[in-house]
Protein backbone atom coordinates (compact mmCIF):
# COMPACT_ATOMS: atom_id res chain seq x y z
CA UNK A 1 0.00 0.00 0.00
CA UNK A 2 1.55 3.81 -0.83
CA UNK A 3 2.88 5.60 1.92
CA UNK A 4 0.13 8.75 0.38
CA UNK A 5 -2.69 5.99 0.96
CA UNK A 6 -1.58 5.65 4.88
CA UNK A 7 -1.48 8.92 5.65
CA UNK A 8 -4.45 10.16 4.03
CA UNK A 9 -6.33 7.72 6.05
CA UNK A 10 -4.42 8.61 9.19
CA UNK A 11 -4.94 13.15 8.26
CA UNK A 12 -8.86 11.77 7.67
CA UNK A 13 -9.25 10.19 11.13
CA UNK A 14 -7.28 13.08 12.80
CA UNK A 15 -9.89 15.57 11.04
CA UNK A 16 -12.80 13.57 12.53
CA UNK A 17 -13.91 12.63 8.68
CA UNK A 18 -15.33 9.41 8.01
CA UNK A 19 -13.82 7.36 5.48
CA UNK A 20 -15.57 4.69 3.23
CA UNK A 21 -14.04 1.84 2.17
CA UNK A 22 -15.11 -0.53 -0.72
CA UNK A 23 -12.74 -3.69 0.10
CA UNK A 24 -13.18 -7.31 -0.77
CA UNK A 25 -13.00 -9.39 2.17
CA UNK A 26 -12.50 -12.80 0.03
CA UNK A 27 -9.68 -11.07 -1.30
CA UNK A 28 -6.17 -11.47 1.02
CA UNK A 29 -4.94 -8.41 -0.34
CA UNK A 30 -7.94 -6.35 0.34
CA UNK A 31 -7.98 -7.84 3.70
CA UNK A 32 -5.04 -7.21 4.94
CA UNK A 33 -4.70 -3.52 3.29
CA UNK A 34 -7.97 -2.89 5.50
CA UNK A 35 -6.81 -4.31 8.47
CA UNK A 36 -3.25 -3.03 8.06
CA UNK A 37 -5.20 1.09 7.94
CA UNK A 38 -6.99 0.52 10.52
CA UNK A 39 -4.18 -0.63 13.01
CA UNK A 40 -2.40 2.65 12.14
CA UNK A 41 -5.00 5.00 12.69
CA UNK A 42 -7.49 2.93 15.06
CA UNK A 43 -9.08 6.39 15.50
CA UNK A 44 -10.27 7.11 12.31
CA UNK A 45 -14.27 6.46 11.60
CA UNK A 46 -14.84 3.93 8.79
CA UNK A 47 -17.84 2.59 6.65
CA UNK A 48 -17.30 -1.04 5.00
CA UNK A 49 -19.39 -0.70 1.96
CA UNK A 50 -21.58 -3.55 0.22
CA UNK A 51 -21.38 -5.84 3.21
CA UNK A 52 -17.40 -5.58 2.05
CA UNK A 53 -18.00 -7.67 -1.09
CA UNK A 54 -17.75 -11.14 0.78
CA UNK A 55 -19.40 -12.93 -2.12
CA UNK A 56 -17.20 -13.32 -4.98
CA UNK A 57 -18.83 -14.93 -8.18
CA UNK A 58 -18.04 -19.05 -8.76
CA UNK A 59 -16.92 -19.69 -5.53
CA UNK A 60 -18.17 -22.22 -2.86
CA UNK A 61 -21.14 -21.52 0.16
CA UNK A 62 -17.97 -22.39 2.64
CA UNK A 63 -15.58 -20.14 0.70
CA UNK A 64 -18.44 -17.19 0.87
CA UNK A 65 -19.03 -18.56 4.71
CA UNK A 66 -15.03 -17.82 5.27
CA UNK A 67 -15.51 -14.37 3.75
CA UNK A 68 -18.35 -13.48 5.72
CA UNK A 69 -16.77 -14.51 9.18
CA UNK A 70 -13.41 -12.50 8.13
CA UNK A 71 -15.98 -9.45 7.34
CA UNK A 72 -17.81 -9.64 11.13
CA UNK A 73 -14.41 -9.25 12.50
CA UNK A 74 -14.25 -5.68 11.77
CA UNK A 75 -16.54 -5.81 14.65
CA UNK A 76 -14.01 -5.41 16.90
CA UNK A 77 -12.97 -2.41 15.57
CA UNK A 78 -15.17 0.55 17.73
CA UNK A 79 -14.66 2.77 15.44
CA UNK A 80 -15.95 0.67 12.41
CA UNK A 81 -19.62 0.57 10.65
CA UNK A 82 -21.04 -1.51 8.30
CA UNK A 83 -23.30 -0.34 5.18
CA UNK A 84 -25.51 -3.38 4.17
CA UNK A 85 -25.75 -2.13 0.63
CA UNK A 86 -25.32 -4.20 -2.22
CA UNK A 87 -27.44 -6.81 -2.11
CA UNK A 88 -26.98 -7.91 -5.39
CA UNK A 89 -23.41 -8.91 -5.11
CA UNK A 90 -23.89 -10.49 -1.78
CA UNK A 91 -27.11 -12.69 -2.51
CA UNK A 92 -27.15 -16.44 -3.84
CA UNK A 93 -30.15 -14.99 -5.90
CA UNK A 94 -28.66 -13.95 -9.35
CA UNK A 95 -30.61 -11.69 -11.40
CA UNK A 96 -33.91 -9.13 -11.34
CA UNK A 97 -34.17 -5.87 -10.27
CA UNK A 98 -36.66 -6.81 -7.33
CA UNK A 99 -35.02 -6.85 -3.27
CA UNK A 100 -37.73 -8.81 -2.21
CA UNK A 101 -35.86 -11.64 -4.20
CA UNK A 102 -33.53 -11.16 -2.02
CA UNK A 103 -34.45 -13.28 1.08
CA UNK A 104 -30.84 -14.68 2.10
CA UNK A 105 -29.41 -11.38 2.38
CA UNK A 106 -31.67 -10.52 5.22
CA UNK A 107 -29.35 -13.35 7.41
CA UNK A 108 -26.74 -11.78 6.42
CA UNK A 109 -27.99 -8.40 8.06
CA UNK A 110 -29.23 -10.05 11.00
CA UNK A 111 -25.47 -11.12 11.45
CA UNK A 112 -23.63 -7.86 11.19
CA UNK A 113 -26.24 -6.74 13.66
CA UNK A 114 -25.32 -8.91 15.97
CA UNK A 115 -21.67 -8.08 15.51
CA UNK A 116 -21.33 -4.26 14.97
CA UNK A 117 -25.02 -3.54 16.81
CA UNK A 118 -27.50 -1.91 15.01
CA UNK A 119 -25.81 1.41 16.32
CA UNK A 120 -22.61 1.11 13.73
CA UNK A 121 -25.09 -0.46 10.44
CA UNK A 122 -26.48 1.32 8.17
CA UNK A 123 -28.72 0.65 4.80
CA UNK A 124 -27.87 1.68 1.39
CA UNK A 125 -30.06 1.28 -1.23
CA UNK A 126 -27.37 1.45 -4.03
CA UNK A 127 -29.88 3.54 -6.57
CA UNK A 128 -29.57 3.46 -9.28
CA UNK A 129 -27.12 0.26 -9.58
CA UNK A 130 -30.47 -1.62 -7.66
CA UNK A 131 -33.01 -0.17 -9.97
CA UNK A 132 -31.58 -2.43 -12.73
CA UNK A 133 -32.20 -5.85 -14.18
CA UNK A 134 -28.55 -6.36 -15.27
CA UNK A 135 -25.46 -4.80 -14.53
CA UNK A 136 -24.48 -1.14 -15.53
CA UNK A 137 -25.96 -0.35 -18.85
CA UNK A 138 -23.39 1.01 -21.64
CA UNK A 139 -24.30 4.06 -22.10
CA UNK A 140 -26.85 7.09 -21.03
CA UNK A 141 -29.38 5.95 -23.95
CA UNK A 142 -29.74 2.50 -22.60
CA UNK A 143 -30.43 3.10 -19.17
CA UNK A 144 -34.20 3.44 -19.16
CA UNK A 145 -34.29 0.07 -20.89
CA UNK A 146 -32.62 -1.54 -17.84
CA UNK A 147 -34.63 -0.59 -15.25
CA UNK A 148 -36.77 -3.27 -13.55
CA UNK A 149 -38.13 -1.45 -10.92
CA UNK A 150 -38.91 1.85 -8.59
CA UNK A 151 -36.96 3.43 -6.13
CA UNK A 152 -39.85 2.93 -3.79
CA UNK A 153 -40.34 -0.76 -4.63
CA UNK A 154 -36.83 -1.13 -3.66
CA UNK A 155 -37.11 0.56 -0.24
CA UNK A 156 -40.79 -0.90 0.40
CA UNK A 157 -39.33 -4.39 -0.86
CA UNK A 158 -36.20 -4.00 1.83
CA UNK A 159 -38.90 -2.74 4.91
CA UNK A 160 -40.80 -6.32 4.47
CA UNK A 161 -37.83 -8.18 4.30
CA UNK A 162 -36.44 -6.64 7.34
CA UNK A 163 -39.60 -6.31 9.22
CA UNK A 164 -39.84 -10.19 8.66
CA UNK A 165 -36.08 -10.37 10.54
CA UNK A 166 -35.10 -10.77 13.87
CA UNK A 167 -34.38 -7.00 13.80
CA UNK A 168 -36.40 -5.00 16.60
CA UNK A 169 -38.17 -1.89 14.92
CA UNK A 170 -35.47 0.28 16.70
CA UNK A 171 -32.64 -1.45 15.14
CA UNK A 172 -34.44 -1.08 11.35
CA UNK A 173 -34.97 2.89 12.18
CA UNK A 174 -31.36 2.76 13.26
CA UNK A 175 -30.34 0.99 9.97
CA UNK A 176 -32.70 3.14 7.84
CA UNK A 177 -31.53 6.85 9.46
CA UNK A 178 -30.31 6.82 12.74
CA UNK A 179 -26.88 5.37 12.14
CA UNK A 180 -26.11 7.73 8.95
CA UNK A 181 -27.69 10.35 11.15
CA UNK A 182 -25.37 9.95 13.92
CA UNK A 183 -22.48 9.62 11.97
CA UNK A 184 -22.80 12.14 9.41
CA UNK A 185 -23.91 14.67 12.54
CA UNK A 186 -26.91 14.94 10.88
Amino acid sequence: MADVARATFAIAGKLGMVVGLYGMVYDAVHLSAMHELLALAPGTTVVIDHFGCFREAGKSDDAHEHASLSLLDFAKYPKVHMKVSGWKRVSSVLGGARMSLRTDVVRCVERVVAAFTSKRTLWGSDAPLALLDGGMPPGHAAYQATIGTTYDEVCCDTDILLTASTLSAEERADLYYGTAKSLFRM
